[in-house]
């Protein structure tokens, strides 16, 4: 365990900021104080992650309120809001299936503002935490709006631009479940309990039903984050459903990422701009 670790542990059981325990070193914690912080450092040593023991993890500049009922956020998830950022239309509609803590929805709200946002889980405690994120982040007055849903079960029928997406896609018998941070995060979050592919192609039937029927609008496009082995499972998925694969966001390490999906073959400005977004995401340059 590294000193900074130490240090974030104390932040978060005095509640004070770290300026504050520099200034106060030869404080002596009193005896409860003590027995709480060792408990803290023994769940540290015994793997637990460090976003569900200081409560929270910064996501695209953002610190977001994290707990053990969610999925802990990602830097590869980022590329999902870069995207939506530049092909959002103006005032358009964006949904964030599986919403988890809020840091897609909440992330794209804090730079779009005129953005028209719905966010859904299947998860009652998810969205408990999502909302709450989007009111310490967005304030009291936002626009976000949540639903309780199983990806598109429930999910109002309004016009939709973009599908945003970060489902589970481990396989049941992914060894990863055992190993890390993994193994404290919740299954549902992580896993379909199948081949990994579930929740994606319920995803994309869902996007492409409300196609049918007039309900997704200019760029039409859906975005999927899935593992970094499952690119072409993903993209023969998706044509087998009749979607066009336009487009492959490739993280950090040289991996596919996220795969865009539209209706059609998308237009060069379109494709510009998704470049754009993963150059900045590359680069840090956001």
């Amino acid at each position: 365990m590294s000193r900074l670790e130490r240090i974030m542990l104390l932040e978060t059981l005095l509640a004070k900021p770290r300026e504050y325990l520099l200034a106060h070193d030869d404080h002596i914690l009193d005896e409860s104080l003590l027995e709480r912080y060792r408990k803290l450092l023994t769940m540290r040593a015994e793997g637990h992650p460090m976003a569900y023991l200081t409560g929270h993890r910064e996501f695209f500049g953002l610190r977001f309120e994290i707990n053990r009922a969610v999925l802990i956020p990602r830097p590869e998830t980022e590329w999902l809001v870069h995207a939506a950022i530049r092909l959002l239309p103006e005032h358009g509609t964006a949904i964030d299936l599986g919403t988890g803590s809020g840091v897609i929805a909440v992330a794209l709200a804090h730079c779009r503002h005129d953005a028209r946002l719905l966010a859904c889980d299947i998860s009652d405690k998810a969205l408990e935490l999502a909302m709450r994120n989007a009111q310490q982040i967005l304030g009291p007055d936002h626009r976000l709006r949540f639903e309780r849903s199983d990806w598109w079960e429930a999910v109002p029928m309004l016009g939709l631009a973009l599908a945003l997406a970060n489902p589970p896609y481990l396989s049941h018998d992914d060894p990863h479940l055992e190993q890390g941070d993994l193994r404290f995060e919740p299954r549902l979050a992580l896993s379909d309990q199948g081949d990994g592919l579930g929740a994606i192609e319920a995803i994309m039937e869902g996007f492409k039903h409300r196609s049918r029927i007039g309900l997704i609008e200019d760029p039409g496009l859906l975005f999927i984050e899935h593992g970094y082995q499952q690119a072409e499972a993903v993209k023969a998925l998706g044509e087998s459903k009749g979607l066009y694969h336009g487009f492959e966001a490739i993280d950090l390490a040289g991996h596919p990422r996220v795969s865009c999906f539209g209706l059609r073959p998308p237009k060069a400005d379109v494709l510009d701009r998704l470049k754009d977004a993963s150059l900045t995401w590359s680069s840090g340059t956001a």
